[in-house]
């Protein structure tokens, strides 16, 4: 009897805790949704344009605003998902279908990492610092194997005014005249280890 006690007391444990890391993934799912649309509030609609609000439940999110304006240059929204092996194709077949442009990590000869202390490079497309990252994205890249994905990208200000204000304020960027000088969507892909990110940055 003291056996089916001592079973019975470890299998309710085991559910309360289960169902407590569920709630937990539940509500960090919930306050996401909410972080991010207050985030696309802040910008004109364009950059977001390649955002669908499906990546919310499948992807692991990462908000670079606005600390990421000074720690990398840029600021916005980093997704990573690491793929299943039989989902692959598909993904990156949707991928390329909606890339304008793509080629290799490697090729630094058409890419570069953006900052709102440079003026953008011509001919060269922007792209998060994949390849020397300060905030980590706790993966290395094969670079023969990596391929970047383009969705779009543009020059300007795409920040609104409440945007700037907050930058402003929360950093130590002194500039009353700071606007926005571009924007990039796209994904990176990773064939070695089936890793897809995806991201909207602005600077």
């Amino acid at each position: 009897m003291k056996r089916n006690l001592i079973l019975t007391l470890v299998t309710f444990s085991i559910f309360i805790l289960c169902g407590c890391n569920f709630s937990k993934k539940i509500e960090l799912g919930k306050n996401n949704e909410s972080k991010i649309d207050t985030l696309r509030t802040l910008f004109k609609n364009k950059p977001f344009k390649s955002i669908s609000s499906v990546y919310n439940k499948k992807y692991l999110p990462r908000i670079t605003y606005p600390s990421g304006i000074v720690i990398e240059g840029y600021c916005g929204l980093i997704y990573n998902y690491k793929v299943k092996k039989v989902n692959f194709d598909s993904v990156v077949s949707n991928i390329r279908s909606n890339a304008k442009v793509d080629f290799k990590l490697s090729d630094s000869t058409v890419h570069y990492t953006p900052s709102y202390e440079r003026e953008n490079i011509e001919n060269k497309f922007p792209i998060p610092n994949f390849i020397n990252p300060v905030i980590s994205f706790k993966t290395e890249f094969d670079l023969k194997k990596t391929k970047i994905f383009i969705f779009d990208n543009g020059k300007g200000n795409f920040f609104k005014k409440e945007a700037i204000d907050k930058i402003l304020t929360w950093t130590n960027i002194n500039n009353p005249d700071f606007k926005g000088k571009g924007y990039s969507t796209g994904a990176l892909v990773d064939y070695s280890n089936y890793a897809v990110i995806y991201w909207t940055i602005i600077w």
